[in-house]
């Protein structure tokens, strides 16, 4: 359940699957599904179409690569929806024993805050994953794409995986944004149904305390939050806790400011932001 949850999953982009260096590849893509369109009735006044967020990772005191965190408003079958696009680029120096690139995307209601579709299209370590998921969040039903590889790597079959899900799922990254939309204050406990391919969770943040801190991209008066805990439903057992620590600023926009993980393969990871444009 590492890649669940804000960046705590966001972090983990560089240390899952181990670091095994391999032969140069080209990022796939991330298509667009739908078109863009303005929303008519914004559902959130945390983030807009055109925001977008540079980060810095450095794992312990090493600059790790940039990850950047794009919205744009569309429409999708008919819903008007934020589409938040993460695209993740390891350092070169990195790169060479670590290979961690590539897209991910979701298309979050823009009236209900739910997800409709996640796609990811990265490269990470040793494993390529171009995954699918579009949700029935009616019908409480998510259809997972899972691709079927033969021994040199190529596709030969994708298999449709159905999963029963929670009310008002999230994926791993509409998760993040919908957080941002909450109202926070200290020792508050936000719950959260959350699905990754054919598994749900109910994660459990808490709300820990508000701190200025100091980024690249300036001076913050945040909130921090921390995963407390993180329950698989069909097995009723905890996978882990607090692992991480985010940094949201303390105004409307909650804008991640600083991130933190610990206890990953690697050891220590930082993502700070460097950038803002709005």
């Amino acid at each position: 359940m590492r890649r669940i949850l804000g960046f705590v999953l966001i972090l983990s982009i560089l240390v899952v699957g181990g670091c095994v260096r391999r032969e140069a590849v080209i990022p796939p893509e991330a298509p667009e599904v739908g078109a863009l369109k303005p929303l008519t009735r914004p559902g959130t006044a945390a983030f807009r179409g055109g925001e977008k967020l540079t980060f810095l990772v450095k794992l312990w005191f090493i600059p790790a690569g940039k990850v950047s965190m794009e919205v744009r408003e569309m429409s999708y079958k008919g819903y008007e929806v934020y589409s938040p696009l993460l695209t993740i680029k390891a350092a070169k120096l990195f790169s060479f024993f670590c290979p961690a690139e590539g897209n991910i995307r979701s298309y979050l209601d823009a009236q209900r805050l739910y997800t409709h579709r996640y796609e990811e299209h990265t490269i990470m370590g040793r494993h390529t994953y171009e995954r699918l998921t579009v949700y029935d969040q009616r019908n409480r039903l998510a259809t997972y794409d899972d691709p079927v590889k033969d021994r040199m790597g190529k596709v030969v079959r994708i298999d449709k995986k159905k999963v029963r899900i929670l009310p008002h799922t999230q994926d791993m990254l509409s998760a993040f944004y919908y957080i941002r939309t909450q109202e926070l204050e200290e020792g508050k406990i936000l719950t959260i149904n959350a699905n990754e391919r054919y598994k749900n969770y109910r994660v459990k943040i808490k709300v820990l305390r508000k701190e200025k801190v100091t980024v690249p991209a300036g001076t913050f008066l945040a909130w921090i939050i921390e995963p407390v805990s993180i329950m698989r439903i069909d097995r009723e057992e905890e996978e882990e806790k607090g692992r991480g620590l985010i940094y949201l600023s303390a105004d409307e926009r909650k804008l991640p400011v600083l991130m933190k993980a610990r206890g990953t393969r690697l050891g220590s990871v930082t993502v700070r932001l460097i950038d803002i444009q709005l």
